[in-house]
């Protein structure tokens, strides 16, 4: 389990090397973060088994919170840097304009990260509270109860 969960946790989901064009970034972005989410549920499979053993089972559901919770937050908080095509159309602006156009596009690709986050932020915390240890128990106060309440 140990490897699979090292490996889900080491994706590099963002970037520091600027695409060509937004279709481009935004195609590699999502690449990237269904790779990671694949990586997630593969890794996740190795805990499953382990879920309703009565010696394991707690932990079993923590390490699974955490690999949620991990992956989760990788995606969350990828780099995303302009496409070259955006900032050579923005270079000869202000360097007001350039950094509000950086701000609107930071802003909508949070938004759908976010988004995607969001489920595996509420599988981490399902799994956390069916756990039950002190670090569950930790990682469900981290959350916060309007957070958790939001989870379907």
């Amino acid at each position: 389990m140990e490897p699979l969960h090292a490996a889900a946790t080491a994706i590099e989901v963002g970037t520091d090397r600027a695409s060509a064009d937004m279709t481009t970034a935004v195609a590699g972005l999502r690449d990237r973060v269904e790779e990671a989410e694949a990586a997630a549920r593969s890794a996740l499979a190795g805990y499953e088994p382990l879920f309703h053993d009565a010696a394991h089972g707690a932990e079993a559901r923590t390490r699974a919170g955490d690999l949620l919770d991990s992956v989760a937050a990788t995606i969350a908080a990828a780099r995303f840097p302009l496409p070259v095509q955006l900032a050579d159309q923005v270079a000869e602006a202000s360097a007001d304009v350039r950094a509000e156009v950086q701000e609107t596009v930071d802003d909508a690709i949070h938004q759908v990260l976010l988004l995607r986050t969001r489920p595996l932020f509420c599988d981490a915390a399902r799994h956390y509270g069916a756990a039950g240890t002190p670090r569950a128990r930790e990682q469900l106060a981290r959350y916060g109860p309007v957070f958790l309440e939001s989870c379907p």
